[in-house]
């Protein structure tokens, strides 16, 4: 069935990268459970290549829900974060500025149209700039997306 708009695909992850420090550590440090996390020294398989694959670091991460929409929005992604993390602010600050750790969010679309636009309002990337010292976009471009 042909639609007359393109969809996208999104979803947005907060991390925090330590090549010392475990997410166990971490999860006590913010009082907060992650979504999703690993040791350095772990292995786990490759879903694409079925090679094994041993983790080169500690993460631990926090996502949103995946949505779609019709629209290149990641508002209610960075707000779900922000209500999670707002009460970990101070601590977060305190984290960015040592070097054992590495505040990371990391946003990934997954778009049916060649051509789209990425846009954060300055009270998004205050927020973002406040808990983090990276930001990754990740773009994929496919053919279609299922609803």
């Amino acid at each position: 069935m042909q639609r007359d708009y393109f969809l996208n695909k999104a979803y947005c992850q907060f991390g925090i990268v330590s090549n010392t420090i475990s997410p166990n550590n971490i999860s006590q440090k913010l009082g907060l459970f992650p979504d999703k996390s690993f040791n350095k020294g772990e292995e786990s398989v490759s879903r694409h290549s079925g090679s094994i694959l041993t983790k080169p670091h500690n993460l631990w991460a926090i996502n949103s829900s995946t949505l779609v929409s019709e629209k290149e929005n990641f508002s209610p992604h960075i707000k779900h974060l922000q209500s999670v993390l707002e009460a970990k602010i101070q601590i977060l600050k305190d984290l960015k500025k040592d070097s054992e750790y590495e505040l990371i969010f990391s946003f990934w679309i997954e778009t049916d149209n060649a051509g789209i636009g990425i846009d954060l309002s300055e009270e998004e990337v205050s927020f973002i700039n406040s808990c983090s010292n990276r930001v990754h976009f990740s773009l994929l471009t496919t053919d279609e997306i299922n609803e």
